[in-house]
C-alpha cells in the first residue's frame, strides 16, 4: 500500500456560508414563497430588521435568483437570492434563503 502523503499544517481557506436562515413561520412561509412581490416584501422587511444575518454586499441590492426543493422534503420550497455585487474574481454571489422551521440538509422541518 502507498504512504500517504498527510501534512500536519492546517487549511485556513474555508467556504463561505451560502444560507441565510431567517425567523418565520412554516405556514405564513408556505404561504408567500410562489409569490415574488410578497416574498420581495418580507425579505427587505428581515433585511431591515437583521441586517447581521445578511452579508455586507446585501446593500448594494438583490435578485431573486430562483426556486428550489428537494428530494427529502418535497412540500419545501427554498429561493435564493443572488447579490448585484459580485466576488474579487467575478463570480456571482448567490444564497439559499430559508426559514427557521427547515433544519440543515433539509432533514426535517422542526414544528
Amino acid at each position: 500500500m502507498p504512504q500517504r502523503k498527510c501534512t500536519k499544517t492546517k487549511a485556513t481557506i474555508t467556504s463561505p456560508i451560502k444560507r441565510i436562515t431567517l425567523p418565520i413561520e412554516m405556514e405564513r412561509y408556505r404561504s408567500i414563497v410562489e409569490n415574488c412581490q410578497a416574498y420581495r416584501a418580507w425579505l427587505d422587511d428581515m433585511i431591515a430588521q437583521h441586517p447581521d444575518l445578511f452579508p455586507k454586499a446585501i446593500s448594494s441590492g438583490y435578485t431573486l435568483h430562483d426556486n428550489r426543493s428537494s428530494s427529502k422534503m418535497t412540500d419545501v420550497r427554498l429561493r435564493r437570492i443572488c447579490l448585484k455585487e459580485r466576488y474579487a474574481d467575478g463570480k456571482k454571489q448567490v444564497f439559499t434563503i430559508a426559514p427557521s422551521g427547515v433544519m440543515p440538509y433539509l432533514v426535517g422541518v422542526h414544528r
